[in-house]
């Protein structure tokens, strides 16, 4: 269990990473990562990690944008 443990992340981490940008839209981004299984998926723009989007992350957008609707009745 130690040999595992001091193992390097180099040595686990995946090498062809999927991204998205950021002007990906919210469908597509949720999209690729319903196909491949994913709870989050990295925001990269330029070659450079800008920020990572959840699944809760869109959840929780969803419900914002929804819940005023609700609440009127439609």
């Amino acid at each position: 269990l130690q040999q595992v443990l001091e193992k390097p992340v180099k040595d686990l981490m995946i090498k062809s990473v999927i991204s998205v940008s950021p002007e990906t839209d919210l469908i597509e981004a949720q999209t690729i990562m319903y196909k491949h299984n994913f709870a989050q998926i990295p925001v990269v723009e330029k070659g450079n990690l800008v920020g990572i989007v959840t699944r809760a992350n869109i959840f929780r957008h969803v419900l914002e944008e929804e819940i005023p609707n609700l609440e009127k009745g439609q």
